[in-house]
């Protein structure tokens, strides 16, 4: 049965067996379609280190093991479903249920088990998250409609229904035909073949010929009908990362997050809470950070350079340098002193700028607060009120003075605070 949800080292126990498997079962494939006889089969075995026996205790594991990450996770392929299936209009609900869906789910579960690698060091239902909704989505494109349309159909419709969204919000009404073309760049016949398209069918025994409820009076407003899942293009064009694609861009940015978070812990309390704030990885109240700390700000613009040139120390810098640019790592290590920390903040800000962006957005973000997604990086030295990593400056709030004032240049009172903002949940 399901009972309780599985633990890290359960999930990768598991996992290491099936990987063992899929082993197994590449080489018997490649016997059998080279003909090979029985004593190079023993050879191949020999080779493995494993006798008959062996292989199938292998087999028997492998096999109980994909049961169990399926059967484990079936709670996930339901709150897909269920997801999903909310999102579907009345018309395209009459021809699909939650379990039906969730069915297609664990079908992607299956999937996911067997290119799940545990020793990537994440937990399963991280990685099979976005190949189960592809199984439940790919259900709904195929069989959700009584006229089935083309996978690509249903991409440019959700094009379509996204700018008919920002149209409408923007001008008070339902955008006319010749508005929607110049948005998708796109002629004004092929919108109304995209109205048509997002239409649901209606039987020939409802009352007035057939005449669909939301046949209306034409134009955008159509669009708003039919499958409204959100499906999205995650480069802005009609292509689509495969389910693969986006679980390891996921997976990219969540080692990013956590390799960066492995080498702050190496550094001073005082020095990783700042850099925490730098980039974006902890949520705050919206105050100034000297304030805080009880300190000014030129001493918050100290710890962070001197955090910043100890994560440039080759033992530290080992737990996240392949995530960055090689370029940007040439400059950060030929610089010195304050340039070199400067480039080495730039090349780990354009690091999680990247990754996030790859990931769909929010990736890093939402780890703090689900229901918002700054900006991975925030500046907490910005001057003239302004954030250059996409923070707003509280220009309300001065840090309190050090415990040891000393003499600042006059200049100096001109610069803003060093102030973080981040959404309080």
């Amino acid at each position: 049965g399901r009972g309780k949800l599985l633990t890290a080292d359960e999930e990768k126990e598991l996992g290491g067996a099936i990987q063992q498997l899929l082993r197994i079962e590449a080489m018997e494939n490649e016997l059998v379609e080279a003909s090979i006889a029985e004593e190079l089969r023993r050879d191949k075995a020999a080779a493995a280190a494993a006798d008959r026996g062996e292989i199938v205790t292998a087999i028997d594991a492998g096999q109980n093991a994909r049961r169990q990450l399926v059967v484990k996770n079936v709670g996930l392929a339901y709150s897909i479903a269920r997801d999903v299936f909310e999102k579907l209009n009345h018309a395209d609900r009459g021809l699909l249920s939650v379990s039906d869906l969730a069915q297609e789910g664990c079908a992607g579960l299956a999937q996911a088990a067997d290119k799940f690698d545990p020793s990537r060091g994440y937990k399963f239902s991280t990685y099979a998250y976005n190949w189960t909704r592809k199984y439940v989505v790919n259900a709904i494109q195929n069989n959700g409609r009584t006229i089935r349309l083309p996978i690509h159909m249903h991409e440019i419709m959700q094009r379509a229904k996204k700018a008919t969204r920002e149209l409408t919000q923007k001008h008070g009404r339902a955008p006319t035909d010749e508005e929607m073309s110049r948005t998708l760049g796109v002629p004004v016949s092929r919108v109304q073949e995209i109205n048509d398209w997002a239409r649901s069918t209606l039987s020939l025994d409802v009352g007035g010929g057939g005449r669909s409820s939301d046949d209306g009076d034409g134009g955008a407003e159509g669009m708003m009908d039919g499958i409204v899942f959100a499906l999205g293009s995650k480069d802005g064009k009609d292509g689509m990362l495969s389910p693969h694609e986006a679980a390891e861009a996921d997976m990219e940015a969540d080692l990013l997050r956590r390799d960066l978070e492995e080498a702050f812990a190496t550094l001073l309390p005082r020095e990783a809470f700042v850099l925490r704030h730098r980039f974006g990885l902890a949520a705050a109240a919206s105050t100034a950070l000297g304030t805080l700390l009880g300190v000014s700000h030129e001493t918050i613009r100290t710890y962070e350079r001197r955090a910043l040139e100890k994560l440039k120390q080759p033992s530290r810098a080992a737990r996240f340098v392949r995530y960055l640019d090689k370029e940007d790592v040439e400059r950060y290590t030929e610089a010195q002193g304050a340039k070199g920390a400067e480039e080495l903040a730039n090349a780990l800000s354009a690091a999680l700028v990247a990754a996030d962006a790859k990931a769909g957005g929010g990736r890093i973000a939402r780890r703090r607060n689900p229901a918002t997604t700054p900006s991975p990086m925030i500046d907490l030295a910005s001057d003239g009120g302004g954030g250059g990593g996409g923070g707003k400056a509280a220009a309300t709030t001065k840090p309190r003075r050090a415990r040891r004032p000393r003499k600042v240049d006059k200049s100096a009172e001109s610069e803003a605070t060093v102030e973080m903002t981040v959404e309080v949940k």
